[in-house]
């Protein structure tokens, strides 16, 4: 069962556990900060919403924009 609001113990509240959310987690993990990350679904998208093009993706000497 999830705990009340005001029983969170954390350094710093994420809103919501899209990509910036997560990696926002994952960057402050390293130096100690306790997250607690806040989310109304309750997974995340198996399926990412963002993808990634290089200039291979658009064909020799094209960048793909």
């Amino acid at each position: 069962m999830p705990r009340a609001a005001s029983e969170l113990d954390a350094d710093v509240v994420i809103v919501g556990a899209g990509p910036v959310g997560l990696t926002l987690a994952n960057l402050l993990g390293p130096y100690g900060v306790s997250v607690t990350i806040l989310e109304r679904h309750k997974q995340t998208v198996v399926v990412p919403a963002t993808g990634t093009a290089t200039n291979s993706a658009a064909g020799a000497g094209e960048w793909a924009w």
